[in-house]
């Protein structure tokens, strides 16, 4: 099932107010998906620990900003995110 517009533009509104200040030089790319339960969240980044601390960190944030009622999962891509992927929805490039 398909969230509703509303609850989807509200989620990636979240998102972007939960990504401020946390958007590190190796993150060239972020979007969601958003289903009625869960958002999950794609990054398209060199991998490392100081990434690793900077989702950790967004994800915290996302989680209180959504009164933790919504599953929050996390994909890290080593290619290019399609923005035409089915319900993926961009937050973030980085100007390359």
């Amino acid at each position: 099932m398909h969230p509703d517009l509303a609850w989807q533009n509200y989620v990636v509104a979240q998102c972007a107010q939960a990504m401020i200040g946390l958007i590190s030089h190796s993150i060239r790319q972020v979007g969601c998906v958003v289903t009625e339960q869960k958002v999950e969240l794609r990054f398209f980044a060199d991998r490392s620990e100081d990434l690793l601390e900077d989702i950790d960190d967004i994800c915290f944030e996302l989680d209180v900003l959504l009164d933790s009622n919504t599953e929050i999962a996390v994909s890290i891509d080593s290619e290019s995110l399609d923005w035409s992927a089915p319900g993926l929805r961009g937050l973030y490039s980085a100007k390359l």
